[in-house]
């Protein structure tokens, strides 16, 4: 029952779980593990692989008690130019899962927004393959004039590739 960040809770025990659905009510909600990874990237793809991407940083102002989820208010989007993108050395993996999730749930385009471990281990290591998940696949995502430009050409690359094909 949420977007953007609304409607979004983080409970850390069994019990404010239980009290959280006294409160709410047990019908309509979805739960799900958490995944502390420090980066969030969303990736915007078609069936040939990522067209699009930018990631999702935390301000640096962001109260601390709501540093556990990203939207539009308490984050900013970075290109892959800037070098706080910080592609993951795994990205190519990732992209495969992603266009995976796109073909589950039919899409011909989709945005997946995707968790990934930090670079580096607690002891300072870069790791070979940080961990990641895919937190969702939307086939509507909000996004800008540039998004909706990279999405235009997209489209109009596989009505090309389409009307190529003999039936």
């Amino acid at each position: 029952r949420g977007s953007r960040g609304r409607g979004l809770y983080l409970l850390q025990q069994g019990s404010e779980a239980i009290e959280w659905f006294i409160r709410k009510g047990f019908g309509g909600h979805i739960i799900e593990k958490y995944y502390d990874y420090n980066r969030e990237y969303r990736l915007h793809v078609s069936k040939e692989g990522c067209f699009y991407t930018c990631r999702k940083m935390l301000k640096s102002d962001v109260d601390p008690a709501n540093r556990w989820y990203r939207n539009d208010s308490n984050s900013v989007w970075i290109l892959p130019e800037n070098a706080a993108f910080e592609k993951p050395i795994n990205w190519d993996t990732i992209v495969e899962h992603c266009v995976t999730a796109l073909n589950a749930v039919g899409l011909d385009l989709g945005a997946c927004d995707v968790r990934v471990q930090s670079s580096r281990n607690s002891e300072g290591s870069l790791r070979t393959n940080p961990s990641f998940i895919i937190c969702e696949i939307n086939s509507a995502p909000s996004f800008g004039d540039i998004t909706s430009q990279k999405y235009k050409t997209e489209i109009e690359r596989i009505c090309a590739e389409f009307s190529d094909t003999t039936v």
